[in-house]
C-alpha cells in the first residue's frame, strides 16, 4: 500500500510541473497580446498626427507644379541625397507660420520659399538660396503601413 501510494506521488508529479508550465506559457502568451494590442492602441496619436501629411497643407504650400525648375530642384536634391522614391510632387512653402503653429516639431525649419519634395513616406525641405537639404521629414505611420503592404 505504501509502494501504491508513492508510485502514484512520482506518476503525479511530472503531469502538474508540466500542466503548472502550460498554464505559465499561456499567461505569458495572452498577457503580449493584451499588452500588444494597449501599444497599438497608443500608438493611434502618432498615426493621427501624421496622416495629416504636408499634402494636405494646401492653404500653407503651393502646389501646382507649374514652375518650370521643378526638374532642376529634383536634380539638385539628389546631388545631396540618395532619394527614396522615384515619384515627388514639390511644393514652395507659403506660410511657415502656420505649419510651425500646427506642429513645432514635426515642421521647425521650414521657412518661406523653401522647396518640400513630398513623396509616399515623408518629405524633404529643400532651400535653393542656400543650396541645402534642411530637413527630412518622416511619415512614420505611412511607412509602417507601406511596410506591411509588402
Amino acid at each position: 500500500m505504501i509502494l501504491a501510494g508513492k508510485k502514484n506521488k512520482d506518476f503525479l508529479l511530472p503531469i502538474l510541473l508540466s500542466i503548472l508550465v502550460l498554464v505559465v506559457l499561456l499567461l505569458l502568451i495572452l498577457s503580449w497580446f493584451v499588452f500588444d494590442i494597449q501599444r497599438n492602441k497608443g500608438n493611434n496619436w502618432a498615426r493621427n498626427a501624421t496622416e495629416n501629411k504636408l499634402e494636405t497643407k494646401k492653404e500653407f504650400l503651393d502646389l501646382s507644379n507649374i514652375d518650370p525648375e521643378v526638374g532642376g530642384v529634383v536634380e539638385k536634391v539628389s546631388q545631396h541625397i540618395l532619394l527614396p522614391s522615384k515619384q515627388f510632387t514639390v511644393a514652395t512653402v507659403k506660410d511657415a507660420v502656420s505649419l510651425y503653429k500646427e506642429n513645432p516639431v514635426l515642421y521647425q525649419y521650414i521657412r518661406n520659399g523653401q522647396k518640400v519634395l513630398l513623396y509616399d513616406t515623408g518629405a524633404i525641405v529643400y532651400d535653393e538660396t542656400l543650396n541645402k537639404i534642411v530637413d527630412i521629414i518622416q511619415f512614420y505611420a505611412a511607412r509602417q503601413e507601406k511596410l506591411l503592404k509588402e
